[in-house]
């Protein structure tokens, strides 16, 4: 007797999935132009992930999105490695800005901001696409680099 696998669900990415694709298909970026292209689609989702009203799929998306913007700016425009934590004392510094001050300007939990001080915890996508679009920086910025083992997982 055969042995049947249980079946998984599939499932199937809306039709604004397939819109955002078109939009700004999800594929290794090659130039600048192309850069500020996957920043303006992003910035275009970040109102509805600081609201938190993305669909899956969306969040999904920007997520990839994300990713694909910090591989070639780690790749091609290579800076300082600040680290999230670091920049974001220095931001505070700069502004002259409490960490709740922080907190309320961009929507990110004070809790959150104080985490990632701390060097406890690091953004999430959302989070770096949301603070990228604040303080016009990539979200790469609020990003941990990439580690060869990591990488390698």
């Amino acid at each position: 007797m055969p042995v049947t696998r249980p079946r998984r669900p599939r499932t199937i990415p809306s039709a604004r999935y397939f819109e955002l694709v078109r939009l700004f298909p999800l594929v290794p970026i090659a130039n600048d132009r192309h850069l500020g292209e996957a920043t303006d689609a992003m910035h275009r989702l970040t109102p509805g992930e600081a609201a938190g009203t993305l669909a899956a799929d969306e969040r999904a998306y920007l997520e990839v999105l994300v990713g694909l913007v910090a591989a070639y700016e780690d790749g091609r425009h290579a800076v300082a490695d600040l680290g999230p934590a670091d920049l974001v004392a220095g931001l505070l510094d700069a502004r002259g800005w409490t960490q709740a001050e922080f907190a309320r300007a961009t929507g990110v939990s004070k809790s959150t901001v104080n985490a990632v001080v701390r060097g406890r915890r690091g953004f999430t996508a959302a989070q770096a696409t949301a603070l990228g679009a604040f303080f016009r920086r990539s979200p790469a910025a609020f990003l941990p680099a990439a580690t060869p083992a990591a990488a390698g997982r």
